[in-house]
């Protein structure tokens, strides 16, 4: 049963008149008023889920607080409240997290538009609210976990500057058991003996080799500082698949021109560790190329690689896995001489936890081996056929599994994949129809899904009466289904071998019932691409916003295609706007426009939607500097998108236009348009939209010079993101607070604002923002503690190793090296711009960047009297005056020429 409504209940047990002063009568609105919405207490119409939702918000109030938020002698005294004047803050009347603050004055905006829009959305930023999530594991390092495609084994705590911190994180709770498998362990550690760096498993679907491969891990954990990493390829077709589940499972912030590069970057900052990627069968082409630079990349990276086939790269040792080991006909005996075998002893451990009785049933030790050589040792037929142990004896599946066997192979001696199809075929037969009804429609996920999905997704018929919650916990049981994280917060996945089978049997369900569940698959994953929630991507923040994108990429995609050829193009749109934002990101700008772009390009697809997916192109655009692209975008949808009607579409194009102008230094036409955004945000009551816009003007005042002004703004800015719990726009805002107050010269306010700053960073699990506040920190503590400011810089550096960006690592080491310099600490400084130089490419912007850089270490090698390094300095410089001779301007050749000079002095022999 489930309570849907308290608005109507009346206590018993006391009058009514001692409990409730302001009760519902006859020609009022029904229930008491408390709970209403300004829509329904003020009667003007549009009343909607919405409204439900502003009930539940002031509910969660109720229960934390213990009164509740609107009170009053009379009903008008209760609407006054509810239609006008400040909301209540809840940390006042109650210990609460702030961060219920800004939940509670989200969930009852007054403007349906600015509330939370889903039941689901008011859920999921409530949990986050109250930190209510899974067990503890790092943010960075070698056991952070970055999405449910990683998996870190172990267990660290980074120091960071200002205190260990930690995120919650949620484990995989392994659903299959790992017996024997001895001889190829062994195997692996005498290849890795020989050097072999790639281990590449291959077998039959179903044959135990991600098992194999997170059992090694697991045993071998101690010895990898770098962490163990795991990432699922499960459906992946390209490159672009490829970088972006890597990506998202080493939480790495990608190039568009080099994202290769950027992981084999990420991948090395690890230093001696283990990535294991599972089901490469769909991009091993990509894989292969990207793995021949990734070994150069990350010398101390070990690379454990599931598939169908060697990948032919180099250090590559392949092993071939077959079933477990089966006993031989010949054996005769009791259960005990069985358990000596592999593939009989996983049966019977999984069989006797259904059913005990079993250890007594001796006369059934020839039925079991009989059964495990019928299924050649598959690890997952047999647990599949140990679940039902509490339906039918072992001699019964052994008759019923060998028929099926023998029907798919036509007389043929059958394979891995003969038996495991045979199996399954039996297994479906002895499925009750709610279990056989569950299993085919939850075949459409292409990844995991959590108990929403199943249910938004799923259809069961009246007839048989079961709920899809209970169901999918009968499956987990049966090992049909994986479940992922704790209870309260589950995921569950389907084992791919399975999928393609179930899948099979949707088909013959009747191709009307599967268009209609992979239509309302379809339709649930395309409230991603909500806009509002692509704005709380970006606004809010928080690695669980970014978890939940990156664990439902797979079913987007798949969901995508349907919807573009079977549904409708809005539908298909919301989808691409999905990805196009998780895609930006992890940096992939490029991508993500041309996505945008494919979807624009939909036939008969709706105006005001086309308006939203350009301007989310355009915002695309900006993102990688491409602005005169932006620009002609911009003019070419600025009449529709600038309709009265459409005041989101209004505010998202005053902040690019503005972006845009800050972008070509058009200074005070962006400070025009930011005004113009906050006075359209301030009248329509939009406080994000304001927030951003007032960030904006605060950025063109500082161009401008004018910083008073600035600063004043982005305090506001950063007051009102706060409120709206937008952390991320709030943490943006402090650390440009604390920037411009430094140019100011208020450096104990800056570091007061950047900690802050620097607090909301951790709390969200950004490394990016992270890397961008420490440096700014480093320069806070730059005047009189060099040694505070070297160590930010140093963790400024090391989390932008991590994340892969290579430009920033880059300028941060410059930063550093500098700093070393001015403390006198040369040795240190030229090794720092050494790192710097490895991180260069080879290209003519590439080459002006190192020509500055040798040029630096010069002086420095001149300083320390080490002219061996110096002569191989002026070599390379040698080189590249003639590869890339536009490099060279004159106050370079100039330096060049002193550093010859003081050479040859130095190396001049001494006269007699």
């Amino acid at each position: 049963a489930k309570v849907l409504d308290f608005g109507m209940a009346k206590s018993l047990a006391t009058p009514l008149a001692t409990v409730d002063p302001v009760m519902t009568r006859r020609g009022r609105p029904l229930g008491t008023p408390y709970y209403m919405s300004p829509e329904q207490a003020l009667g003007t119409g549009g009343v909607d889920h919405r409204s439900d939702l502003w009930a539940m918000g002031v509910i969660a109030f109720e229960c934390l607080c213990g009164v509740r938020p609107f009170t009053g002698k009379s009903l008008v005294e209760v609407i006054s409240q509810i239609t006008g004047g400040p909301l209540p803050r809840p940390s006042e009347h109650a210990a609460v997290p702030t961060a219920f603050d800004a939940w509670f004055h989200r969930a009852l905006q007054r403007d349906v538009q600015q509330r939370f829009q889903t039941a689901h959305a008011l859920l999921h930023e409530l949990r986050d609210a109250l930190g209510i999530d899974a067990l503890s594991a790092t943010t960075h390092g070698p056991n952070s976990g970055a999405s449910p495609h990683v998996r870190a084994l172990g267990g660290h705590t980074v120091s960071c500057g200002f205190g260990d911190r930690t995120v919650k994180r949620n484990h995989h709770n392994k659903g299959y058991s790992f017996v024997g498998r001895q001889p190829e362990l062994e195997a692996i550690d005498e290849a890795r003996a020989a050097h072999c760096r790639v281990i590449t498993i291959i077998g039959a679907p179903g044959s135990g080799r991600a098992r194999l491969g997170l059992k090694y891990a697991a045993s071998h954990s101690a010895a990898l500082p770098g962490g163990v990493w795991s990432c699922s390829l499960d459906g992946v077709a390209d490159d672009v698949g490829l970088w972006l589940r890597l990506g998202a499972s080493l939480d790495a912030r990608l190039s568009d021109d080099a994202p290769t590069a950027s992981l084999g970057h990420a991948l090395g900052g690890l230093g001696r560790g283990m990535l294991i990627l599972q089901r490469t069968e769909g991009c091993r082409a990509a894989l292969a190329a990207a793995l021949s630079e990734w070994l150069n990349s990350a010398p101390d990276m070990l690379f454990m690689v599931t598939g169908n086939a060697p990948l032919r790269v180099a250090t590559e040792w392949v092993l071939t896995l077959d079933g477990l080991p089966v006993p031989p006909a010949e054996v005769q005996g009791s259960l005990g001489v069985l358990r000596r075998y592999p593939a009989a002893e996983l049966f019977m451990r999984r069989a006797v936890a259904v059913n005990r009785e079993l250890l007594s049933q001796h006369h059934m030790a020839q039925s079991i081996a009989d059964l495990t050589r019928i299924t050649t040792g598959s690890p997952l037929a047999l647990e599949l056929l140990a679940q039902l142990c509490n339906r039918c004896d072992p001699a019964t599946m052994a008759r019923g599994v060998a028929q099926a066997v023998a029907d798919q192979s036509d007389g043929k001696r059958p394979s891995p994949s003969t038996a495991l199809a045979g199996t399954l075929r039996w297994i479906w037969e002895q499925l009750g129809d709610a279990e056989q009804a569950l299993l085919a429609q939850l075949s459409c996920f292409a990844g995991s899904f959590d108990i929403h999905a199943a249910e938004a997704v799923v259809v069961l018929p009246l007839d048989i009466g079961e709920m899809v919650a209970d169901g999918l916990e009968t499956l987990c049981d049966g090992g049909f289904l994986l479940r992922l994280g704790p209870a309260d917060d589950a995921r569950y996945a389907m084992h791919p071998a399975l999928r393609p089978h179930y899948m099979a049997q949707l088909r013959n369900s009747g191709e009307q019932r599967r268009s209609d569940t992979l239509t309302r698959h379809a339709a649930y994953f395309a409230q991603l691409g909500d806009p509002n929630m692509v704005e709380a991507l970006t606004s809010y923040g928080g690695r669980r916003r970014r978890d939940r994108y990156v664990a439902e990429i797979s079913n987007l995609d798949a969901a995508m295609h349907f919807a573009r050829d079977h549904v409708s193009p809005e539908v298909a749109a919301a989808h691409a706007r999905a990805v196009a934002a998780l895609l930006r990101t992890y940096g992939l700008h490029g991508q993500a426009a041309s996505t945008l772009s494919k979807a624009t390009a939909y036939n008969n697809l709706d105006a005001q939607v086309r308006v939203e997916l350009a301007l989310a192109r355009a915002a695309t655009l900006l993102g990688v500097e491409r602005t005169a692209a932006a620009v002609q975008l911009l003019q070419g949808i600025a009449t529709d998108a600038a309709a009265p009607q459409r005041p989101a579409f209004t505010a998202k194009l005053r902040r690019l236009q503005t972006k845009a102008a800050l972008d070509e230094a058009h200074y005070w036409t962006a400070a025009t348009l930011a005004e113009q955004a906050m006075d359209e945000a301030h009248t329509q009551s939009r406080q994000l939209d304001l927030a951003h816009a007032q960030r904006l003007r605060a950025h063109s005042m500082t161009a401008i010079g004018n910083l008073a002004p600035a600063r004043a703004l982005l305090a506001a800015a950063g007051h009102t993101a706060a409120q709206l719990g937008a952390l991320r726009l709030s943490g943006l805002c402090l650390a440009d607070l604390g920037e411009t107050e430094l140019r100011m010269g208020l450096v104990e306010q800056a570091r007061g604002h950047l900690e802050q700053a620097l607090r909301h960073c951790y709390e969200l699990g950004d490394r990016r923002d992270e890397a961008r506040v420490l440096a700014k920190l480093a320069r806070a503590y730059a005047g009189d503690t060099p040694r505070e400011t070297a160590r930010l810089l140093e963790q400024a550096v090391s989390r932008s190793r991590e994340l892969g960006d290579v430009e920033l690592e880059r300028q941060l080491l410059m930063r550093l090296a500098s700093r070393y310099e001015q403390a006198g600490l040369d040795g240190q400084a030229r090794d720092t711009l050494r790192r710097a130089e490895h991180l260069l490419g080879r290209h003519e912007e590439a080459d002006a960047v190192l020509v500055a850089l040798l040029l630096r270490r010069g002086q420095i090698e001149v300083r320390q009297g080490d002219w061996q390094a110096l002569d191989e300095l002026l070599r390379s410089l040698q080189v590249l005056a003639v590869r890339t001779p536009s490099a060279f301007t004159t106050a370079r050749r100039l330096a060049v020429d002193h550093l010859n000079e003081a050479h040859r002095a130095a190396t001049r022999p001494s006269q007699p």
